[in-house]
């Protein structure tokens, strides 16, 4: 069949073969047959497949949970078109599941829009008092002298959208307006980068936004800070916030925290070393000597690791390393960092820049034995 309809000048992929989904109460050996053939149409045939969901459940009791744990079973097979009822809430929200965990494009961002979360409105009072108080320094991009004008009014704006919305694209061509208007440099970093990136982090505390919108806003950060590194090179070499060791402790692989405090350091300003996952009191000590650490944060998401926080503080000071040590992760408190000796604690990654700035205040290139 595929290859007549080739014959006739129909590809492959515009093929799209049904394989029967039967009903689990007569025929339940028969499903994963259909699980099967979905796979082998798509390997050996190179067609899409098609299914009618609902068959599945046909005389059986609360039709819904299967018609649903069967949709995510034919998802992951590789099913392309779902024949279901769209007005089911419960198939839609597993095909938003679906569609983020099998990491097809843009999906995050719809499962949040739609399940998850609420849509922040942007107008000129939320952008004036963006940035609290208690967590930066800098003022709101819109806070601007009289002498600037509208139009650099309206770029600082959409900057601060850009981070805002995690515009990766977009925000080079909105950083080269800016330039392009006179806005210097460090004025776009710390007047409408950071202080957006600080309110995605308050967001992100309030449970407003999710953790792909706080990645996305982190990357649209790296993207822009990437494209002014040329014009920052010689502000950031003099005005520096300080070098940053990171690593994971002994035993443990998970590094998904870490490298989020990593992103958002790099973006404040900080000099950043990450020594990666599973390393050694010895080699934290050394990493942290050869690149003249001014603070050593640590992470640990399982409690069977977290004793090794404690061995790298005790390390540090038996050598006579006197350096800060900084402590986050899943499985760590604020208790626990007191009872170790560490310097700090980061419940989250924006709680960790916090710590680092603080701790670091006036007291950078410490690291001395």
């Amino acid at each position: 069949m595929v290859e007549r309809a080739a014959s006739y000048g129909i590809p492959r992929q515009d093929v799209i073969i049904d394989p029967l989904a039967l009903a689990a109460g007569a025929q339940p050996e028969q499903v994963r047959e259909t699980l099967q053939a979905i796979g082998l149409i798509k390997s050996e045939l190179g067609c899409r497949t098609s299914l009618g969901i609902s068959n599945i459940s046909f005389g059986m009791p609360n039709r819904g949970f299967l018609n649903a744990a069967f949709l995510t079973m034919a998802l992951a097979a590789g099913l392309d078109l779902a024949i279901i009822n769209p007005l089911d809430e419960r198939i839609m929200d597993t095909i938003r599941a679906a569609q983020v965990l099998l990491n097809q494009e843009g999906s995050a961002r719809r499962y949040i829009s739609i399940v998850g979360a609420k849509k922040l409105v942007h107008n000129a009072a939320v952008v004036t008092a963006a940035v609290p108080p208690s967590t930066s320094a800098v003022s709101a991009p819109i806070v601007t002298a009289s002498k600037n004008t509208a139009a650099q009014d309206s770029v600082r704006r959409a900057l601060y959208d850009a981070v805002m919305e995690g515009d990766q694209g977009g925000i080079i061509v909105i950083i080269d307006a800016a330039l392009t208007q006179g806005i210097a440099p460090m004025a776009i970093v710390d007047g409408c980068l950071i202080p957006a990136l600080d309110e995605v982090g308050r967001l992100y505390a309030q449970g407003i936004y999710f953790l792909p919108q706080l990645m996305q806003s982190a990357s649209a950060m790296k993207s822009a800070m990437a494209r002014l590194q040329p014009e920052l090179k010689d502000v950031r070499a003099v005005d520096g916030q300080g070098t940053v060791v990171l690593a994971t402790v002994q035993g443990d692989i998970h590094d998904i925290g870490k490298s989020i405090v990593a992103l958002l350091l790099e973006n404040h300003g900080f000099r950043v070393i990450d020594l990666g996952c599973d390393v050694s009191a010895r080699d934290i000590l050394a990493g942290a000597r050869a690149h003249q650490a001014d603070l050593v944060a640590l992470s640990a998401l399982m409690t069977t690791t977290m004793p090794y926080m404690k061995e790298v503080i005790d390390l540090f000071a038996s050598e006579k390393y006197d350096c800060p040590v900084l402590i986050g992760g899943a499985a760590t408190t604020g208790a626990f960092a007191q009872e170790i000796g560490a310097a700090g604690y980061g419940n989250d990654a924006h709680e960790a820049v916090r710590e680092v700035r603080r701790l670091l205040s006036g007291n950078k290139n410490k690291g001395t034995s």
